[in-house]
């Protein structure tokens, strides 16, 4: 994961001093490049791309949230679920690392939600930095078999956001 869409939409988020120009701002993801491609009126979600990425915005209690679907797996029948964690341990040990590159040394650390963390879901893993812009975290999940391997970055604004429980 070196795209530059990420990149720039990372280096914005950690870079910005206006939280209300949050990263689920319309008009700051398009002046990024990216274009909102779909949107659910129910759920309260957007989906947008910007080349090959696609990120979806969304807000839950007060937290305004941006994931980038880094990585997914759709696992087949039979599938060696041993050598697929190896792989995502090592793509996600390599986002980490770029994150922290930018963002410095992270807040803490989450297996299987504990310590909980500031977004919805179940994780297996997840590295999350606070500051007072907001969270980024990085996640990797695996609800169940049939179920994807999923890694994500978020970009989390918003009084939850930055909370710690």
């Amino acid at each position: 994961m070196n795209s530059d869409a990420v990149l720039d939409l990372l280096g914005w988020f950690v870079g910005s001093d206006d939280l209300r120009r949050a990263p689920t701002n319309e008009s700051a993801l398009l002046d990024l490049g990216w274009v909102e491609v779909r949107e659910n009126d129910v759920a309260g979600w957007k989906e947008w791309r910007r080349g090959i990425e696609s990120g979806y915005s969304n807000a839950f209690e007060d937290v305004r949230a941006f994931e980038v679907v880094v990585k997914i797996l759709w696992p087949g029948e039979g599938a060696n679920f041993g050598l697929l964690y190896e792989l995502f341990e090592a793509e996600y040990v390599r986002l980490v690392t770029l994150v922290e590159e930018r963002v410095g040394a992270s807040t803490y650390s989450s297996e299987f939600d504990e310590p909980p963390v500031p977004m919805p879901g179940q994780f297996d893993r997840a590295t999350v930095w606070r500051s007072g812009r907001g969270t980024v975290a990085v996640s990797f999940q695996h609800e169940d078999k049939e179920a994807p391997l999923r890694m994500s970055l978020w970009l989390l604004t918003g009084d939850g956001a930055t909370r710690v429980d």
